[in-house]
């Protein structure tokens, strides 16, 4: 399973779930959605370790941060027209992707001028996280600080796989790292179901919640078979998509009236 296949089933469950979304569909479809963000962020992680200019990645993220917003609210936030849009409340899902990217970029850039040791590059990482999660949260972006921490430590466990940051660790994270994307896909699981099974009882909670947080982890079975290869690019096709089905979607809306 290559890049490219990746990110068709990323970008064929997010489709699925913004339909079920914007037309109040069957749960089944929010469900099916459930394996785009961490697919995406998965894929996301590679990139910013293959590329050779983070700035210019982080470019292309906050240019269709700021194209997709208008689509974004109309579809999401009740904006019935441009002048209602807000692009610095409920954000989408590119601004998360931003925020993210620019924690790894500044902790890149700041280790590469000076002596790296493992305690530097933990406070390190720190600092250059802490201040991206807490603009997700002001922004109200797409999974918020929550996805500005994933896409960072997703990035982090591939730098320390390919012996980046301790060599001695290189060997046991190519075994593990798949544990660390399965704990943070079960994050919502354990927030959303369990604190509230302990909260309200489990007898409490619909059948349909307890499918709605399984599906997070099958993103995680799914990278197992990633071969590490690209297959074919269609680099810029992905980025448009999502402003684009989102505007198709948001003129099918008008057009049935609803």
């Amino acid at each position: 399973m290559n890049t490219f296949t990746l990110k068709i089933i990323a970008l064929t469950s997010m489709i699925i779930d913004h339909i079920g979304s914007v037309f109040s569909m069957h749960i089944n479809f929010r469900i099916i959605g459930r394996l785009a963000f961490p697919l995406y962020v998965y894929l996301l992680a590679e990139g910013f370790f293959y590329t050779k200019n983070k700035l210019k990645f982080l470019g292309r993220l906050l240019v269709f941060a700021v194209v997709s917003e208008p689509f974004y609210d109309m579809a999401f936030s009740n904006a019935a027209s441009l002048t209602q849009v807000n692009f610095f409340a409920n954000t989408n899902i590119f601004y998360t992707f931003f925020l993210g990217g620019l924690a790894i970029t500044m902790w890149e850039e700041v280790r590469a001028y000076f002596e790296r040791g493992v305690l530097f590059d933990m406070i390190l990482a720190v600092l250059a996280v802490v201040p991206m999660a807490y603009f997700a949260n002001v922004l109200g972006t797409d999974y918020s600080a929550y996805g500005v921490v994933f896409v960072f430590i997703m990035y982090f466990v591939r730098v320390v796989r390919a012996g980046d940051f301790l060599q001695e660790l290189k060997e046991p994270a190519q075994k593990l790292w798949p544990v660390v994307m399965v704990a943070l896909c079960a994050h919502q699981f354990f927030d959303r179901v369990i604190v509230n099974a302990i909260r309200h009882g489990i007898g409490s909670l619909p059948a349909s919640e307890w499918g709605f947080q399984v599906a997070v982890i099958v993103p995680a079975v799914l990278v197992l078979f990633y071969n590490g290869k690209r297959g074919p690019s269609f680099k810029w096709a992905f980025y448009i998509a999502y402003p684009a089905h989102i505007a198709a979607l948001v003129g099918i809306s008008v057009l049935l009236g609803n």
